[in-house]
């Protein structure tokens, strides 16, 4: 029985096929392209593999055929190559354990003891704050700054403010500041035991504007991706110049990046994310309200050199946009 030809419906599919994955795949490194790579790289997979078998069941030009082939190869590539790439911790006999939290606080906030509660629940041994109000100073202060014998702070108005409470000693506090000579990270080194870490609380550069300003989305979230990307270049730099001198290297806090952004794929050839190490990729923490459950993953803890993943978890309920994340390692 003589093969049926190709129908002209499903030629149109495959030749948008074809040029998404030509796209997305040339344009991997797009703030945009390379997201929509990523949201949909299983599904472009599956069609992919579909219209492998409608091109041999069916009278079809054979450059149409291979060129199919040819797009399911690519995407697989792609992805083999990202995770060739991802960074590996260093295999350790790690023993003295860590407790981490990271909270954006809300610099709106106006129910401060819900956040509170949940702090003291969780009693991690470093905390690490961001949208730190000189009232939110006060608040936690008065609250837990019996626990935290050890604290660099920077306490702002508005979104900027950032702080770190440890029960361990710090040195050498360090500050980065934005173009408008606002901080978006800071810089401790911690001595705990006879290990030796530097920890980043980072604050990266919110897509807001962009969210707040629909007519001009896209616009805005292409300035502030960029923003975001050299910020993270400064901080990758930062922590690959000073390695060696160090047992463990931690990146926590707000990076106001999705896991689906090409920003988060590049953040991973440096760093390895807890959440996906101890099996809870989907950690969502935003928003935190009453009329959505989160869907978006903006707070991480990240990790280099020679540490053990023990659990991470989300910080259900509290009185912030965000949901804090606490983690637990060994050094």
């Amino acid at each position: 029985m003589p093969k049926k030809k190709l129908n002209l419906f499903l030629k149109i599919l495959i030749t948008a096929f074809l040029t998404v994955v030509l796209l997305t795949v040339l344009g991997r490194n797009h703030f945009f392209l390379g997201t929509v790579l990523v949201i949909g790289r299983w599904l472009l997979l599956i069609l992919g593999v579909v219209f492998i078998y409608f091109t041999k069941k069916r009278v079809t030009p054979k450059w149409l055929r291979v060129s199919v082939i040819v797009s399911v190869l690519m995407i697989s590539i792609e992805f083999g190559w990202v995770k060739i790439h991802e960074h590996r911790l260093k295999s350790t006999e790690a023993e003295i354990e860590l407790s981490l939290m990271t909270y954006n606080l809300f610099f709106k906030n106006k129910s401060p003891n819900s956040i509170i509660a949940r702090i003291k629940d969780s009693n991690p041994d470093i905390l690490v704050v961001q949208e730190l109000t000189p009232k939110w100073k006060i608040d936690l202060d008065n609250s837990i700054g019996a626990s935290y014998l050890y604290k660099k702070l920077i306490p702002l108005h508005g979104t900027h403010g950032i702080g770190i409470y440890s029960k361990h000693p710090i040195s050498n506090h360090q500050i980065l500041n934005n173009d408008n000579n606002l901080p978006f990270a800071q810089i401790i080194e911690l001595k705990i035991g006879n290990k030796d870490i530097q920890l980043i609380n980072a604050h990266l550069a919110s897509p807001a504007k962009a969210v707040e300003n629909p007519e001009s989305f896209f616009e805005f979230y292409r300035i502030n991706y960029k923003i975001r990307e050299q910020q993270i270049i400064v901080l990758n730099k930062l922590a690959i110049e000073s390695k060696d001198q160090f047992d463990a290297q931690v990146l926590i806090g707000d990076l106001n990046t999705t896991p689906y952004e090409p920003l988060f794929r590049e953040m991973k050839n440096e760093w390895t994310n807890l959440n996906a190490s101890v099996g809870s990729r989907f950690n969502f923490n935003f928003p935190n309200s009453s009329r959505i459950i989160p869907f978006l993953t903006l707070d991480y803890i990240m990790l280099r050199g020679n540490v053990k993943c023990l659990e991470t978890k989300i910080v259900e309920g509290g009185s912030s946009d965000h949901l804090a994340l606490t983690g637990l390692v060994k050094i």
